[in-house]
């Protein structure tokens, strides 16, 4: 796989920062604190009393072991989504609510995007928001997030721009508030109390935003920047080489608290109001993709990263990057874009013993979804919900192939029948939704 991958140089004033505190490892720290028992130490540390994760992801084999969808899941439900006029989709980003399943879809080239609300059982609800520069509308082409905040019953959706603007809608679509957030070209804001905001910024590359100044942003409704979690690593000064962008942050929900990683940190944060808890440690090895340091593009090739895509009660399941092949270019003193291909591994860490597993998953409880669909995508939703959204034109097709070849699973013969019956290549897309087991069998 090829990705293009460019950074632009644009510069923002922004308003100082009234109060910081300094980004620093604190893996030295905690593995000096934690128990002596040498295999609990490969584990778990303790800081302050608190027993803390180690993800022993330097310890995950290169290579990934092949695993049936049913080593995860009991069970998986295929519900088609309505198909009418007013709710077509060209392509989607997804999000769940308590209930419901929120969906946005481009429209035409450059056309703000829509945002649809489906129920579970597939039937069309309504839309969120609309398209224009009113109240509860907006302009984007693309929705960059979307979360729910089940506490408060509110869906926040978050739309392309330099500076993000946000909108939250209660349970019946009606706009509930909206803020811009200001730090700029940034992906997931979290609403942490009435009037505390929170945005990941960046910990790697060369500063050229207010957002490659800092980890993490707390901002109230007006866009004060009140708190900061700096950035003190940053590339060599005066130097113009190649040194590689960190990754996507995760700013997830999980046990109803709200859970910080940016890629490069070795430490995953619960957040309280304005204070940070460690939860977690990554211990990386020596292939971790090195940040803030200046390397020869090829040496790129063959270090990973990791990003955080889901956390459960057992597991922390998280998707692990690796370089294969790049063609990156210096277009300006200092700017570097160009293209790189990745292999991607999905890693899946046991909180009772450490275990760390590479794992690709296969369908063997549908008999039809190829192996290049079953493992890649499957998304692991902050409320519990594990799915995949397959497009029709691709759910028609394999199914016809799986009926021509007997290769469908006995016991859902009938109900994949049932669903073809119901879609063709011009009907919305299927959603996928997963039975999860509470304990893996990996």
């Amino acid at each position: 796989m090829f990705l293009l991958c460019e950074l632009h140089p644009i510069f923002f004033k922004y308003k100082r920062m009234k109060k910081t505190i300094a980004l620093l490892s604190i893996a030295g720290l905690l593995f000096a604190c934690g128990p002596k028992s040498q295999n609990d130490s490969e584990i778990f540390t303790t800081i302050n009393g608190q027993k803390i994760s180690l993800l022993r992801v330097d310890l995950a084999p290169d290579s990934a072991t092949t695993v049936g969808w049913s080593a995860l899941f009991e069970d998986v439900e295929m519900i088609p989504l309505e198909t009418s006029e007013e709710c077509m989709i060209m392509n989607s980003q997804t999000t769940f609510t308590d209930h419901s399943l929120i969906l946005s879809t481009q429209i035409g080239m450059g056309d703000p995007c829509r945002v649809y609300e489906f129920g579970m059982d597939g039937r069309f609800i309504r839309e969120i928001g609309g398209t224009g520069k009113g109240p509860g509308e907006h302009t984007g082409y693309f929705m960059e997030d979307a979360t729910y905040h089940p506490n408060e019953k509110l869906l926040k959706v978050q739309f392309n721009g330099i500076y993000p603007h946000i909108q939250y809608f209660n349970d019946v679509g009606q706009l509930f508030e909206e803020i811009d957030c200001p730090v700029e070209l940034v992906q997931d804001v979290a609403r942490l109390e009435d009037d505390i905001y929170v945005v990941a910024g960046a910990l790697a590359g060369r500063p050229e935003y207010l957002r490659d100044s800092a980890s993490l942003f707390w901002f109230n409704k007006t866009g004060e920047i009140i708190k900061t979690l700096e950035r003190v690593d940053y590339p060599p000064k005066n130097s113009s080489g190649y040194t590689p962008w960190g990754g996507r942050a995760a700013l997830y929900q999980y046990d109803d608290n709200w859970h910080f990683h940016n890629p490069g940190d070795d430490t995953v944060y619960q957040l309280e109001g304005l204070n940070l808890i460690p939860q977690a440690i990554f211990k990386y090895g020596e292939k971790h993709t090195p940040i803030n340091k200046i390397i020869d593009p090829q040496a790129w090739v063959g270090t990973y990263s990791v990003e955080i895509i889901g956390e459960r009660e057992a597991y922390w399941i998280l998707e692990k990057r690796v370089i294969t092949k790049q063609k990156m270019n210096e277009y300006r003193p200092g700017q570097w874009g160009g293209e790189y291909g990745a292999d991607y591994f999905n890693l899946i860490v046991d909180k009772t013993n450490g275990a760390v597993y590479n794992v690709k998953l296969t369908d063997d409880l549908l008999g039809f979804v190829p192996d290049d669909y079953s493992s890649e995508g499957i998304k692991f939703d902050p409320l519990g919900q594990t799915y995949r959204i397959y497009q029709a034109l691709d759910v028609v097709e394999w199914i016809d192939k799986g009926l021509e070849e007997g290769s469908i699973a006995e016991k859902k013969l009938a109900k994949v029948k049932a669903l073809r019956d119901k879609i063709d290549e011009e009907s919305n897309p299927v959603l996928f939704l997963f039975k999860e087991r509470k304990e893996y069998k990996i």
